[in-house]
């Protein structure tokens, strides 16, 4: 690769190009038959679900006004009372009754609730005959079939629509023959196909094409069809199927219903479960204006190639004559521009030339000068390594002794120091959190537990980013000023972090200390507002570092005190979730850094 000239990378990047756009269309043209194959899928089960459902909740229907009917004290009387006048005094009311159901259920078409001896009571006689032949032909095993009834085949009805009837037997409730035994009736309920299934479950497109199919016969529920459109569906017998009707391209779904021998084909076009054109046709055109703009590219770079090569031999001659008005380029504008640039940058580049031998000798004491100073500051972490080693020593030796509280003392300062000198300028809360404690903890130690210290931080809040050593001289302020002279009670200092808005770390320190007199308070304010106040003692010096690295890190972040002498202060600390330290800052702490890693 390094050894191919312009022209040949040129060659090269494109025929790469071409190969993307070729992998880039047959991985979108395959992601487009997944996504259009899964929501084909998709729309069975909808529909499956929805057939289900609706089956469901019709049968309950039928099954719930078939039995309420048949043992009806109305229905019972009229049916099997022993007296013809009883009988004559409950028909009325139970014609009253079919009638309520007929004006409540509209797609019930009819009702007739008869027994064994001949007696009937129905809505109308249009469809008694169809009812009395279902009844005929329903076999006694099939008596627990359907929700306790009995489903009998598709029938026509009004405008050629498909229903069918549903037989509930039952036997009498109220009234038994003397030799014990109950007589037995049935309730027929002539009931819609489309008030089961519904009007609109068959109308997911712009065509619609479906059939019902029994063990008899078959009917068209939805858009008329010819016959041989009526064939071809229903030979169809998988779940998800293809096919063209009537020229368009279909997928074709099968139903089988729950609890009903009936099976449901229906085929909705293609184009309206995928909206994305089937045949691909755009997506072919797009790749063809691709190769074509791929093509011009093609030819702008050669020519570019092409005078660049121009220019370069140019250069070569001027490097080997030293003349350096020599540039030349072909007939491309900014091959020219380049050619009277690298012309002008010749005589800009001798002029420097001279200047940078006058320079040499101030850049040599500048950089003799640096290695001083390298020096000086390595040789300052000498201290601290001493002083940790010291520390670590005599923590050594009074474990040793078994002093084991002079131990933890010095266990407890030494991390300390170790984290004030060591710690990076931004750190997880985590680690400044647990200085702070340690550093809480040897306080109160000192003070023999006088403190009542307490803590609630949010487990979120522990990797947020925080800037280092700005917990431990606020917690140093809280208990030096707000401790000192409290007798009445005792002292509570509560450190509480949580996350804000915007994902900021919220952190908040309390005291019920002595306060701070409004004088005092006020001057603080102004630090905190980065104004410069004379004559602040040295009291202050801690937090006016504070204020002064917290903004350094970061103009977001907010320090706030309240305070009401004689009762509480509260410092309320802002960091944004995101800091914008400065690199040079960054580079520069952790130079510092890198001497004191192995102090301890």
């Amino acid at each position: 690769m390094s050894k191919m000239n312009l022209r040949q990378r040129t060659t090269l990047c494109v025929a790469v190009v071409v190969l993307f756009v070729m992998l880039t269309g047959f991985v979108v043209v395959h992601l487009w038959i997944q996504s259009a194959n899964q929501r084909i899928e998709g729309m069975y089960h909808m529909l499956a679900g929805e057939v289900e459902s609706r089956t469901n909740s019709c049968l309950d229907l039928l099954y719930n006004t078939a039995s309420s009917l048949a043992y009806s004290n109305d229905m019972q009387g009229a049916l099997f009372a022993p007296s013809a006048l009883e009988r004559m005094q409950r028909l009325s009311n139970a014609r009253n009754v079919l009638f309520d159901f007929e004006l409540l259920y509209p797609d019930m078409r009819n009702i007739m609730i008869s027994e064994e001896n001949g007696r009937k009571v129905c809505l109308t006689n249009a469809y008694l005959n169809a009812e009395m032949n279902a009844l005929d032909a329903a076999e006694p095993d099939l008596l627990l079939y359907a929700k306790n009834g009995i489903i009998a085949s598709l029938e026509q009805v009004g405008a050629g629509k498909p229903a069918f009837i549903y037989i509930f037997p039952f036997r009498s409730a109220l009234y038994r023959m003397p030799t014990g035994n109950a007589r037995r009736g049935n309730a027929c309920i002539l009931y819609t196909l489309e008030g089961m299934l519904g009007k609109d479950l068959f109308q997911q497109g712009s065509q619609n094409f479906a059939v019902i199919e029994d063990s008899e016969r078959a009917f068209p529920i939805s858009l008329s069809m010819s016959d041989e459109t009526r064939e071809a569906l229903l030979a169809r017998h998988s779940d998800i199927d293809r096919m063209h009707i009537e020229g368009v391209d279909c997928v074709v779904y099968t139903f089988e219903l729950p609890q009903i021998p009936w099976r449901i084909v229906y085929a909705i076009p293609r184009s309206d479960i995928v909206p994305f054109s089937a045949n691909l046709r755009p997506f072919i055109y797009l790749l063809a204006a691709a190769m074509v703009v791929i093509l011009i590219v093609f030819f702008n770079l050669f020519h570019i190639s092409h005078s660049l090569s121009v220019l370069m031999t140019s250069v070569q001659i001027a490097r080997l004559t030293g003349e350096a008005h020599s540039f030349r380029s072909a007939s491309l504008p900014e091959t020219r521009r380049l050619a009277e640039e690298l012309n002008r940058m010749m005589d800009e580049t001798q002029a420097s030339y001279r200047l940078s031998a006058q320079s040499q000798e101030n850049v040599y004491k500048a950089l003799r000068a640096k290695d001083r100073a390298e020096m000086a500051f390595y040789r300052t972490q000498i201290n601290p390594h001493f002083l940790f080693n010291t520390l670590e020593c005599i923590r050594s030796m009074a474990r040793h002794c078994g002093a084991e509280p002079v131990e933890t003392l010095i266990r407890y300062t030494s991390k300390v120091l170790q984290y004030s000198l060591v710690s990076e300028y931004i750190v997880p809360f985590e680690e400044e959190l647990e200085n702070a404690e340690i550093y809480l903890k040897l306080m109160n130690t000192r003070a023999l537990n006088a403190y009542d210290i307490r803590t609630q931080v949010d487990p979120e809040c522990l990797k947020a980013p925080m800037i280092s050593m700005v917990l431990q001289p606020v917690l140093e302020n809280s208990i030096l000023h707000g401790a000192r002279g409290l007798r009445s009670r005792k002292f509570i200092l509560l450190l509480r972090a949580r996350r804000g808005k915007h994902g900021a770390l919220e952190i908040d320190i309390a005291d019920n200390g002595v306060g701070i007199a409004p004088d005092a308070l006020a001057r603080l304010r102004r630090i905190l507002e980065r104004e410069r106040v004379d004559g602040l003692d040295r009291e202050s010096i801690g937090i006016q570092n504070v204020v002064h690295r917290l903004k350094l890190a970061d103009d977001r972040c907010e320090i706030r005190i309240r305070s009401v002498e004689g009762h509480f202060t509260l410092v309320s600390i802002r960091i944004p979730e995101q800091l914008t330290l400065n690199d040079d800052l960054r580079r520069t702490q952790s130079a510092q850094n890198d001497g004191f890693g192995t102090a301890i």
